[in-house]
């Protein structure tokens, strides 16, 4: 198993977030992490990543625990993030963006390039000597997960990956997660577009008030509506 989280608990400082959250991910599976706002789903990718450590359970990564790690040392065994707001670096171009974190992390057979980057993403070929600061909203995410990708990661992290974006560039980054997942990326995804979510992730994990209360299939998730109703709707 890539990636295994038991019983997690976590919070920031005495205010407690996540309670027990358990999950598994396998080498090359996508896996959706869904639930209502403020329900800890942010929160469980930041315990994972060491930015939020665990008070109680535990994180494995490739079958090492993670507890105590700084958060650049999880980077460092093959864990890539793209976090919600992007952060790329506003003064540095796009091809500078991308080589600057070039790595192999994850030591991987065939690492990203920034030609194939390019090939994932074309709009950032286009741009690819405008600054960070001159993107648009699309092509900031772009970037952001171009960058991740230039890490060389076993896994990433997509937080919201699409949220704000115009219908045609969600439309553009769904497509570009799919081809990530036919090269056999290991994807952690929160979003709220579960028919979007159901093409790329084969299973759903919901959190609920910080536990994780199902599992199953994305596709089951999308199209039953009790399901829904019960954990999703506002």
């Amino acid at each position: 198993m890539l990636l295994a989280l038991d019983r997690v608990a976590a919070g920031y400082g005495e205010t407690p977030v996540l309670f027990e959250v358990s999950f598994e991910i396998a080498a090359g599976e996508a896996v959706a992490l869904v639930g209502r706002n403020g329900m800890g789903k942010s929160t469980t990718m930041r315990a994972i990543l060491g930015l939020c450590p665990p008070t109680s359970g535990a994180v494995t990564f490739a079958g090492r625990p993670l507890a105590g790690l700084a958060p650049f040392r999880i980077a460092r065994l093959g864990v890539g993030w793209v976090p919600e707001g992007r952060l790329i670096f506003p003064t540095l171009t796009v091809r500078e963006n991308l080589t600057a974190t070039a790595a192999n992390h994850g030591g991987l057979a065939r690492p990203w390039t920034v030609p194939e980057i390019f090939d994932l993403f074309p709009r950032l070929r286009e741009r690819a000597l405008a600054s960070g600061d001159q993107l648009s909203g699309g092509e900031a995410q772009m970037l952001a997960i171009g960058r991740a990708l230039m890490l060389g990661p076993q896994l990433i992290l997509l937080d919201e990956a699409t949220e704000g974006l115009a219908p045609v560039i969600r439309d553009e980054i769904w497509q570009c997660i799919g081809r990530l997942r036919e090269r056999g990326q290991a994807v952690l995804i929160v979003d709220k577009h579960l028919v979007a979510l159901a093409r790329v992730a084969e299973r759903a994990v919901v959190i609920e008030k910080g536990r994780t209360v199902w599992t199953g299939s994305t596709a089951v998730l999308a199209g039953d509506r009790e399901i829904h109703d019960r954990y999703l709707s506002v």
